[in-house]
């Protein structure tokens, strides 16, 4: 049986990054996804189920279950709330293009992070 190649996945975001309209709302959802990463990565490498996320966050199921689909970009308030009960730590660095970046080796040991770099501006999204 042969298997199919696809295109890598990278190769199709970086083609997809080249329009303007998608790398806009990519980079609107940026926060969104870190969280989603990190969320459901806590959530699963301690075998819980998503009841029991809700229950230790001490918020509604359906708010979970936005932020582990990255449905949408967490409150300041939700952000506080997981560092806290979670124990997880954010780092957002929104800074215009060409000037230094304030991050440091806190956003280097960052197990989930990403960046956004556009003609006219600079974003970091971390979670640890």
């Amino acid at each position: 049986m042969s298997r199919v190649k696809g295109i890598p996945w990278e190769e199709v975001l970086a083609e997809q990054l080249q329009n303007p309209e998608f790398r806009e709302l990519w980079t609107q959802e940026a926060l969104a996804r870190v969280v989603s990463l990190a969320v459901l990565t806590y959530r699963t490498d301690r075998g819980l189920s998503q009841t029991a996320l809700v229950e230790e966050l001490g918020l509604k199921q359906p708010a979970v279950s936005r932020l582990e689909i990255g449905e949408v970009n967490p409150s300041i308030e939700t952000l506080r709330r997981l560092s806290s009960v979670l124990g997880m730590e954010f780092l957002i660095s929104i800074a215009p293009s060409g000037r230094p970046k304030l991050l440091g080796k806190e956003a280097a040991r960052a197990e989930f992070t990403e960046r956004i770099d556009s003609n006219d501006s600079h974003l970091f999204v971390a979670a640890d």
